[in-house]
């Protein structure tokens, strides 16, 4: 670890030789290595020191210090120090502070801009596409053609990316009238727009002078058809597919999920509700290939 010679480098080998002497007692403590992993130091007893949490976080400090700004080492430093932030260490126990939290995440950003660069990029070369029959994402590499039935793009959610397909019907929150239109209108107009937005007067309690004004935004209001009884219904939601709980308990006993359970040679079609208490006797939802019965 060819590091720069100075206080900083002073200090950080002060640390754990004093620890190494004297090893923390009845308190909290952290495993370091003094020569990084990511700089070639290996988990050998003789490259590992016990220090507090304190001491922890003080010597990560002082490993970006110990190198030249802008170099690989510099910036392997810089990733080691933001990820205490995000880990944590024993029993859930925080480890970072906020006293140089703006410099060294401006740091560690333009670390990561450096490493995202070119092939460095896990999206170089590449382009999502999906497939809203198969319901599949995947990369395809860049200048070739687009298979059929794919599109550029990525789709995390299927049941929100069909829903924003289809016409929904809900209620205008301005004038209340029914709409019929694709998923993220909310008004009939404008003016209804502007009316729902208008803010409203915030008066003293004790007189009628107003104090200020605030914005009071209504919730949008769907209109579905329950699955079950066939009735229309409002809610607060496009996916809600039932006007009430009585009408979703009857629906799913008349509907009940189904799985296939295995035994041996025996297979058999149970409520999924029902195959916790099939276990117990030997019964498993999958088997290996060898243990499958024929068909």
């Amino acid at each position: 670890m060819d590091s720069l010679e100075g206080k900083y480098t002073n200090w950080y080998f002060n640390i754990f030789n004093d620890c190494k002497a004297n090893p923390p007692q009845n308190v909290y403590t952290e495993r370091h290595h003094i020569v990084p992993e990511s700089l070639g130091g290996s988990s050998d007893d003789s490259n590992m020191v016990t220090l507090t949490a304190k001491q922890h976080f003080i010597c990560h400090l002082l490993l970006t210090k110990m190198f030249e700004p802008k170099t690989f080492e510099y910036y392997k430093m810089i990733h080691a120090f933001c990820m205490m932030d995000w880990c944590h260490g024993k029993d859930g126990m925080p480890r970072y502070t906020s006293r140089v939290h703006e410099k060294q995440r401006q740091e560690f950003s333009e670390y990561m801009s450096l490493k995202q660069q070119g092939e460095g990029n896990n999206q170089f070369g590449t382009r999502w596409a999906y497939n809203e029959e198969l319901r599949e994402c995947k990369k395809l590499p860049k200048g070739d053609d687009l298979p059929e039935g794919w599109e550029y793009g990525r789709v995390f959610d299927w049941d929100r990316h069909f829903e924003k397909l289809r016409d929904i019907t809900y209620e205008c929150l301005g004038c209340g009238e029914l709409i019929s239109g694709k998923y993220g209108r909310m008004y009939c107009n404008n003016k209804c727009r502007y009316n729902a937005l208008k803010p409203e007067p915030i008066y003293n309690k004790n007189s009628t002078k107003k104090v200020s004004t605030k914005k009071v935004r209504a919730k949008r209001v769907f209109i579905s058809t329950c699955k079950e009884c066939s009735m229309e219904f409002r809610g607060n939601s496009s996916r809600k597919k039932f006007c009430s709980s009585k009408c979703c308990n009857v629906y799913q006993f008349k509907h009940p999920k189904m799985t296939t359970l295995y035994k041996g040679d025996e297979v058999k079609e149970v409520k999924a509700q029902n195959a916790p208490a099939y276990k117990k006797y030997g019964w498993c939802t999958r088997l290996d290939s060898n243990q499958r019965p024929e068909t």
